[in-house]
């Protein structure tokens, strides 16, 4: 059987991060905040949909504090 999920999709830390990805055609996801975190049942969710998930976080103090 195929696997239909998406190939890959970007946890990235907010709407103009997501923006730019989307215009190369990759698959953003974001939340309200950096320090906002996936809980571990929406991680699971997640992965029923896509078979990779990455995070690129910012370079600034926060991001990598976060990352």
């Amino acid at each position: 059987m195929p696997d239909v999920r998406l190939e890959s999709c970007f946890i990235v830390s907010g709407g103009s991060d997501g923006l730019n990805l989307k215009s190369f055609g990759y698959f953003p996801i974001w939340f309200n905040s950096e320090s906002e975190h996936l809980e571990y049942e929406e991680f699971k969710q997640l992965t029923t949909m896509v078979q990779e998930i990455y995070y690129i976080a910012d370079l600034d103090t926060t991001g990598i504090n976060q990352a």
